[in-house]
């Protein structure tokens, strides 16, 4: 690789305008000196989840992937971003994960204008705030650099931001500190971290629900040497947070006559033409805490569903007061409460008319080994009790910033030639907890 390629080259990895003759504000004319931008394979797209085909060679992201700190982090305003680089980042070598052996080398962010919406791939048509991108490079090439031109050079991982978080991410904190600090709020300003910390600090607490897709870098010189990664769920900041990229991070040097806000760093979606878009066979279970279901054996579920009316459930006191005490309210934990009998639970519930077919698990591994008894008649317990469910469990282990843990099901799943039987309504009985 001659030397003025691979100026070329970083000066996109690292940033850099040095040389750079592409903008933003002129997204259409990147084509006419970096040719690569009109290709077949370019990147963000609109990744729709019910068009991607289930790929069940793809496996589990884990936390611990993330959670080894770089040797040393220098965060720096590249005048396109506000980017992270690493030295000595940790190595991903699963080959069920990603095509190869890669090595983390930066990250940074793209985000919107103030009251916009900035995030480069969309969601099922949807916009998010903004988005992160940790930026690897396969280690059979000795640099970044040298990776960045070639078919299975880079794998990128992006993650969704939304600036709905009710209080400040206190990982996010840490990495925009130095802006705070007034730091690195210019072009070509930068700061090293005092301390370091892992990529895992940040990341969402479930990483399970991903889409793969080949593409590009998302700028020039757009090559499509890109295998993506995107996490379905994302990473939650406030809306000051989200405030300080949107109005204190500069195109300009410090000290130039006009201050000009880096805003609405993302290129449009690109294209799918012919690229298949597959995701991770793991499904969409948020946490381990599954409220109203009472499994009795390994392959047989019986299901209540639950509703709320003027009263209480005294029966649910029994677990919500164990919450609002403070207990099992984040991921890894548990009490021992008092043993009582299930029936308990079931106040004013008639248990006669109920649906029984064969299906799954409904979280991973989904195994198909299930008898299901889906009941008409609900459980009925208070708004007040429901509201315990909704506002005190948590799913992030306890000291973590809190992410309340709601949503927590799965949608319907295709009946296909399944039968559904019902119970004959001349033989009406009761299912009895008590013994």
């Amino acid at each position: 690789m001659n030397a003025l390629f691979l100026a070329v080259v970083l000066s996109f990895l690292t940033g850099s305008t040095l040389g750079a003759t592409w903008s933003y504000d002129d997204i259409p004319s990147w084509a006419t000196n970096y040719p690569a931008c009109a290709g077949d394979l370019q990147s963000p797209i609109n990744i729709v989840s019910d068009d991607a085909v289930v790929d069940a060679d793809l496996g589990n992201f884990k936390h611990a992937l993330f959670d080894r700190p770089p040797q040393s982090m220098l965060l720096k305003n590249t005048g396109y971003t506000l980017q992270v680089d690493l030295t000595n980042g940790y190595i991903i070598n699963d080959s069920s994960l990603l095509p190869g052996q890669f090595k983390a080398a930066q990250f940074h962010f793209h985000w919107a204008a103030p009251n916009a919406a900035g995030s480069e791939h969309l969601f099922n048509g949807n916009q998010y705030w903004g988005e992160l991108h940790i930026v690897h490079y396969n280690t059979k090439y000795p640099d970044l650099g040298t990776a960045a031109s070639e078919p299975d050079g880079l794998a990128v991982l992006g993650f969704f931001m939304a600036d709905d978080y009710p209080q400040d991410n206190t990982a996010v904190e840490r990495i925009i500190q130095p802006l705070v600090d007034d730091q690195v709020n210019y072009y070509k300003e930068n700061a090293t971290y005092s301390a370091t910390f892992s990529m895992e600090t940040f990341l969402p607490n479930n990483i399970s629900v991903y889409y793969r897709y080949q593409g590009s870098l998302t700028n020039p010189p757009c090559y499509e040497s890109v295998v993506w990664t995107v996490f379905s769920k994302p990473i939650r900041i406030s809306r000051r947070q989200a405030n300080i990229f949107e109005t204190m991070v500069f195109e300009n040097a410090r000290g130039a006559n006009d201050t000009v806000p880096i805003n609405n760093n993302y290129r449009p979606v690109q294209p799918l033409n012919y690229r298949t878009v597959t995701r991770s066979s793991y499904c969409s279970g948020t946490g381990s805490f599954s409220m109203p279901t009472f499994h009795f054996t390994a392959l047989c579920a019986t299901v209540v569903g639950l509703i709320t009316v003027p009263f209480k459930n005294s029966g649910f006191d029994k677990i919500t007061e164990e919450l609002s005490d403070g207990n099992a309210k984040y991921e890894g934990e548990s009490v021992e409460i008092s043993p009582f009998p299930i029936n308990d639970l079931l106040q004013w519930t008639f248990l006669k008319s109920y649906y029984r077919y064969l299906g799954s698990l409904t979280t991973p591994p989904c195994y198909e080994s299930v008898t299901w008894t889906v009941f008409e008649d609900p459980i009925y317990i208070s708004r007040s009790q429901a509201r315990v469910f909704e506002e005190m469990v948590y799913e992030n282990e306890r000291g973590h910033h809190h992410e309340h843990l709601y949503n927590n099901y799965r949608p319907v799943q295709p009946l296909n030639g399944r039968t559904v039987y019902t119970i004959d309504s001349s033989r009406l009985y009761n299912f009895d907890y008590d013994d």
